[in-house]
């Protein structure tokens, strides 16, 4: 049997992608900005973090974003606390876990 997409469908598909991933990255965006407000102690961190890794670069690539370990955890804690869908990604904490 024929599997192929026809043109609409295709067109569809590429839409639905396009548009969820620009609304995940508007939500991180959003997320992201507000919890620097409210949270400058880690907005001092992300910018010192850039500063120290950019003044010793001569150019910025991807591999070298990479290194920005507390920026990445901060926008993982970001998407973590508030997912962008969280119908499909329903949590449960399976045990208790205590913090220091």
């Amino acid at each position: 049997a024929d599997q192929a997409f026809t043109d609409k469908e295709m067109a569809h598909e590429f839409l639905t992608l396009l548009f969820a991933g620009m609304d995940t990255t508007g939500h991180l965006l959003t997320l992201a900005t507000y919890y620097l407000r409210e949270r400058p102690e880690w907005k001092k961190k992300i910018l010192e973090e850039g500063d120290s890794l950019i003044g010793t670069l001569s150019e910025l690539t991807p591999q070298n974003l990479n290194k920005m370990d507390q920026t990445q955890a901060f926008l993982k804690e970001c998407l973590r606390i508030n997912t962008p869908a969280p119908f499909l990604l329903y949590r449960v904490a399976t045990c208790d876990h205590k913090l220091d």
